[in-house]
């Protein structure tokens, strides 16, 4: 291999923080959704939110992956299989809004609360990309 490609690669075992949720909105809701109506919206360990949303163990990558999102997108608090998964008032505006309008505000503020479509939003101002029919 020439120096060359030697110097590209030095970079790349460098993991870079993921900043975007890798779950949609939606499914991240059903995390907040769970914590409603499975725990009247009280804290719920990992443990047993994992295995209401549908996965055994709260180690599962996958389980992980959309608790990440939905902490990212400010629906709850509490990280990690060991920890205790709160819902945030934003994550109760949408699961339980008290008028139709507080959700679409709500499902609006989780997805802007994400850096990446911050600027997706001020890259797109004036196309009418982002529009409420989305939603």
């Amino acid at each position: 291999m020439p120096d060359s490609d030697k110097s590209k690669r030095k970079g790349e075992g460098k993991k870079v923080p993921w900043t975007f949720p890798q779950k949609s909105l939606e499914d991240a809701i059903r995390i907040a959704k769970v914590i409603d109506e499975k725990n009247a919206g009280n804290p719920m360990p990992a443990q047993a939110l994992a295995t209401a949303v549908g996965f055994r163990q709260a180690q599962d990558w996958r389980f992980q992956d959309l608790l990440r999102a939905a902490n990212q997108y400010g629906l709850v608090t509490g990280s990690g299989p060991k920890a205790q998964v709160s819902i945030t008032k934003l994550g109760q505006d949408i699961v339980a809004p008290s008028a139709p309008s507080q959700r679409v505000e709500g499902l609006l503020k989780a997805f802007r609360s994400v850096k990446t479509s911050r600027m997706l939003k001020s890259s797109t101002a004036g196309s009418g990309f982002l529009r409420m029919s989305s939603f």
